[in-house]
């Protein structure tokens, strides 16, 4: 499909631009889901707030 973004105004620059991010979230929430699908009750898991920060353990 090709879009001639040539030919859009600005309130249909401004719509496609809203689904494309709808979109590109769509995609991101199923790529996250497919993630979190992976683990399973009493997994070991842990995680932190940034690469350099303590971590915190548990099990799910």
């Amino acid at each position: 499909m090709s879009i001639d973004i040539e030919k859009l105004g600005l309130a249909g620059l401004l719509d496609l631009n809203r689904r494309i991010i709808r979109r590109v979230e769509y995609l991101h929430s199923l790529k996250t889901r497919a993630h979190l699908d992976r683990f399973e009750v009493g997994d070991r898991v842990s995680r932190g707030p940034g690469p350099n920060s303590p971590r915190t353990c548990g099990t799910s």
